[in-house]
């Protein structure tokens, strides 16, 4: 070794100091020390990251008491008494149960509250309609809702089809009815008695000239009303038999006779009013028919409207419940927001009426365009027309419903919503992945919550699990990670995560990690996982912890308004 090279070696051990001497060659030594040196910087880096860890849990600390609101003298000069510890948080997980128990029975108190006023409102105003002050006593309403109910439901689907069969045949009774208004007026009455003039020609020849021209308006009166009942007779008759004996009995009347007078046509005067008389029962009878379809009609818009109703009140609920705990703020922050009116205006009903109307219309020129047209095809395009979503607009007033997302950025004065199709083309791919997986948790917990609800069942805080492929290939970020353990925490789920990535930022966050491996089996073709070294971050957590027990959930579909009216 030359001489500057071993003052360079000598160089790097002047700070140690004197101690018993040690065979064995320099070479080994030194490779000894590096090794030290390594394992003390190792050492010294996991100190460091506990160090870390530690500071962060005492700042979350001072965050919870300082939002607590306890100072530093209620707690500095008290000793830590294990047990007591535990009582007192036995106590605030007990009274957390029970706040967050009564905030939800507050939830269903609003809004079955809210359903009630409306179903009041809605009772008022049958009420007026039917004439009635106030309700019924009990002994004099009749029981069996649900039966009823479905009977009127099923009604109503035949009552829409008797409406525009109905309102066709009015308008054609109502023509007829002025056509032989019309008609009558032109038939002879009985006349005046002539007084005799001092110039009996002169009379005669203006008598005559009256008679020549009565005739001539006669004979062309004659030929409109043949005309007229020949229009009537050829688009009316055969279309109901009340108007078909009308027309019967005015095939008879001797227009063609020359001795046409009041006597020969009293008998069939009165024949044509008794018919007449028919006829005006007849559209008595359909506006009854009528104001019953009516009925029937404001039935359907009160079923639409409760549902539309519903699905706003839905929408409401699933925004209320998107707000997440993240690590360093001290206040919940709300994930997702649905722009839509805070209330109802009044018009909503109006808006309801007036579109199931434009539906009604819809339907009936794709029937008479199409006549050969199916039932089922018919349905389709109603129920398309009468969807949740349209019904929906109707009520709040406007097709758009704008989506925003929380965006979680690394820099806290960047965060904040941003709308859904700015953040799909803006955010980076970690930060979609938050956003996916916030709205995957918001709903699986609301179809959850909706599902108990619908069953009857009372609400209950439910684990998820989710298994999830590399879901770290983007989502790296130290900021993004601790959102999405966040928000797992929030919505009680279990994340399941297969990755190749091992660092400790996305590592220490699990409390099992199992590292698998594939190997090829001796002397076949064919590969096997195996499991190799576990890892436990979890104190108490069993080290053979296995997933062993699932349950399988059946998906459902909301079923529109039209499907269930058919099985009543």
């Amino acid at each position: 070794m030359k001489k500057d090279e071993a003052s360079r070696q000598a160089a790097r051990y002047e700070f140690a100091g004197e101690g018993e001497f040690v065979e064995i060659s320099l070479q080994q030594m030194e490779k000894e020390y590096e090794t030290l040196v390594r394992e003390q910087n190792e050492d010294e880096a996991a100190k460091k990251r506990q160090l870390e860890e530690k500071e962060n849990q005492i700042r979350e600390a001072a965050s919870e008491l300082e939002e607590i609101g306890l100072e530093p003298e209620d707690y500095r000069n008290l000793q830590y008494d294990p047990e007591e510890f535990k009582r007192l948080k036995a106590d605030g997980e007990r009274l957390a149960a029970e706040t967050i128990r009564f905030s939800r029975q507050v939830e269903q108190v609003k809004e079955a509250k809210g359903k009630a006023e409306s179903n009041v409102s809605h009772a008022e105003k049958a009420l007026e309609k039917t004439g009635l002050d106030a309700p019924l006593e009990k002994d004099e309403i009749l029981g069996d809702y649900d039966r009823r109910r479905t009977q009127l439901e099923k009604k109503a689907e035949e009552n829409r089809k008797k409406r525009s069969q109905i309102a066709r045949q009015r308008d054609d009774a109502g023509n007829l009815m002025k056509r032989i208004e019309d008609f009558t007026e032109i038939l002879p009455g009985t006349g005046e008695a002539a007084v005799l003039e001092a110039d009996p020609n002169r009379q005669f020849r203006e008598l005559r000239s009256r008679l020549q021209q009565a005739k001539k308006r006669s004979q062309e009166k004659k030929q409109y009303c043949r005309k007229l009942y020949q229009d009537i007779r050829s688009e009316f008759y055969g279309k109901d038999k009340c108007i078909s004996d009308i027309l019967d009995t005015l095939e008879s009347l001797p227009f063609e006779s020359e001795d046409l007078d009041q006597e020969t046509l009293q008998p069939y005067m009165e024949e044509y009013q008794r018919k007449r008389e028919s006829l005006r029962k007849l559209l008595d009878y359909y506006e009854t028919q009528l104001e019953n379809i009516q009925h029937t009609k404001q039935q359907v818009a009160d079923q639409c409207m409760s549902y539309a109703v519903m699905l706003y009140e839905e929408i409401k609920s699933i925004v209320q419940k998107s707000r997440i705990r993240l690590t360093g703020k001290s206040r919940a922050v709300q994930m997702l927001r649905i722009d839509i009116p805070k209330q109802l205006d009044p018009g909503a009903r109006e808006r309801m009426e007036e579109y199931l109307d434009s539906c009604l219309e819809i339907v009936m020129k794709y029937n008479k365009e199409a006549e050969n047209t199916e039932e089922k095809k018919i349905r389709d395009r109603l129920a398309a027309l009468t969807s949740g979503r349209e019904l929906l607009n109707q009520v709040i007033g406007t097709s758009k419903i704008p989506v925003y997302v929380y965006k979680i950025d690394l820099n806290e004065k960047n965060s904040g919503m941003k709308r859904w199709e700015d953040a799909m083309s803006q955010n980076s791919g970690g930060e979609k992945f938050v956003v996916f997986f916030t709205m995957v948790s918001i709903l699986i917990t609301y179809i959850r919550a909706a599902g108990r609800r619908s069953a009857g069942e009372d609400p209950m805080d439910e684990s998820k699990v989710l298994i999830m492929d590399n879901p770290f290939a983007r989502t790296s970020s130290e900021h993004l990670l601790r959102a999405v353990m966040d928000i797992a925490k929030t919505f009680s789920i279990q994340l399941i995560c297969l990755s190749d990535l091992s660092q400790s930022s996305i590592t220490n966050r699990f409390s099992l990690i199992y590292q698998l491996s594939i190997r090829k089996r001796m002397y076949s073709d064919k590969e096997v996982l195996k499991i190799g070294d576990m890892r436990v971050n979890q104190p108490g957590l069993s080290e053979n912890e296995k997933l062993e027990h699932m349950e399988l959930y059946e998906a459902g579909s909301q079923a529109e308004i039209w499907d269930w009216m058919d099985q009543l």
